[in-house]
């Protein structure tokens, strides 16, 4: 099962939008004195109110990753990623996004669990280099309601896994023929062969000059 691990909240760039909309709908109602204007820029101020102090639960999560524990470069991971609702309350919507050595990253997306109530995620990850891992970094995400705020929570998920090199079929190193004279068909004549002639007719006396 994955670590507990602490739950950050961060304003998102719809909370912003929101506010800065919010203050030119007043101006304009100030400078005008349209009351469309008064009433936007209290629409927008309340959308405001309640989307900062509306937060994701993400707390009582927890995650399990089950996969077989060798994999070769190159090829698809089977794994089921679990993920159960420990917690007292309804969880929010999550996308959990997973970072392992030697493994491509997934992201992939729960929705709301009761409490007790688990869900598994077949999903298929890619082997993408030599490595490894005893861990899988696991970053959670929620932006309930109008995603005007965004809830985090990182874990460290238990995850042992070998990622080795592909393995290839050796073919038979191919085998010398000899041909009419007795000589091998596979070795080839290069530079500094007339040595070897040389020596191999100064013991056999065929050469002319060694008579």
């Amino acid at each position: 099962m994955s670590e507990p691990s602490g739950t950050r909240y961060a304003i998102t760039g719809r909370a912003v939008t929101a506010a800065v909309l919010g203050l030119l709908m007043a101006t304009l109602a100030w400078l005008t004195g349209n009351a469309w204007f008064l009433l936007l820029s209290g629409a927008f101020a309340g959308a405001l109110v309640v989307g900062v102090f509306t937060r994701g639960r993400l707390d009582g999560l927890a995650v399990e990753v089950t996969h077989p524990p060798r994999v070769a470069v190159g090829t698809a991971l089977h794994t089921v990623l679990t993920v159960t609702n420990k917690g007292r309350r309804v969880s929010s919507e999550a996308t959990f996004s997973l970072y392992t050595a030697g493994i491509a990253e997934l992201v992939a997306s729960v929705g709301r669990l009761r409490p007790g109530e688990h869900v598994a995620v077949p999903v298929t990850r890619l082997a993408t280099g030599r490595a490894v891992a005893d861990r899988t970094l696991v970053h959670l995400l929620s932006r309930p309601g109008l995603g005007l705020t965004g809830t985090t929570r990182p874990l460290h998920v238990p995850d042992h896994v070998t990622v080795h090199p592909r393995l290839h079929d050796m073919r038979d190193l191919p085998v010398g023929s000899k041909v009419g004279d007795g000589t091998d068909a596979s070795v080839v004549t290069g530079q500094g062969s007339e040595v070897l002639d040389y020596a191999l007719a100064i013991v056999q006396g065929t050469r002319a000059d060694v008579r």
